[in-house]
Order: C-alpha cells, then sequence, then structure tokens
C-alpha cells in the first residue's frame, strides 16, 4: 500500500517507441553473448509487432543439447499472452491514473 502522500515512478514504453520498434527475426548460437546459459546454446529471437493493440513481443527459443524446449503452442497472440497494450500515449497515462486516484507530477520523455 503506498502511504499518503508517497510518490510512484512508472517505466512505460510510449507510442513513439513502439513506432521504432519492428518486426524482426535473429538466429544464433550463443545469442545475447551466453546470457541464457553458461553451455553452448542456439537461440531463436523472433519479435512480433502488433499494430492494433500496439503490443510487441520478443519471444527467445533456446536449444541446448540434452533439453528439449516446451511446445510453442500460441506464444505469440498478445491476446492469450499480453491482454494490455505495452505501449501508451501520455492521455491514456492520464486517464488511467486520475481514475485510480493518482496525481500526475510530470512526464519524462
Amino acid at each position: 500500500m503506498l502511504e499518503q502522500g508517497g510518490s510512484v515512478l512508472l517505466d512505460v514504453y510510449s507510442l513513439n517507441a513502439f513506432e521504432k520498434r519492428t518486426e524482426t527475426a535473429l538466429y544464433e548460437a550463443n545469442l545475447l553473448d551466453g546470457f541464457w546459459s553458461p553451455n553452448r546454446y542456439y537461440g531463436f529471437q523472433n519479435t512480433f509487432k502488433y499494430e492494433k493493440e500496439k503490443v510487441v513481443l520478443d519471444k527467445y527459443t533456446i536449444v541446448e543439447a540434452g533439453r528439449t524446449p516446451p511446445p510453442s503452442g500460441n506464444l505469440a497472440s498478445p491476446a492469450t499472452h499480453l491482454p494490455v497494450p505495452s505501449h501508451y500515449p501520455p492521455s491514456t497515462l492520464s486517464v488511467l491514473l486520475l481514475y485510480n486516484c493518482y496525481i500526475i507530477q510530470k512526464y519524462v520523455s
């Protein structure tokens, strides 16, 4: 619970950031310089962009000797896995915060 007079700092993706993102596919050995495992692996990064929902989904699949990745199913569906937009215009943030009784002191971008 936020104390009376307390503050909250939100780090929110803007619509400008959304517009700069693109759909991509990247495949390489030890993707992200070995971030996912100390062992040798192959990493697959797929970025999906959903214009209507303003959602960007980065999906990583890691294939390592002796390990089987889980079935992917419907991981690229924003309706199933990301039910709210991940990029917001300031006007939407204002409405959401004011509706929940928060006062906006400033936007920094």
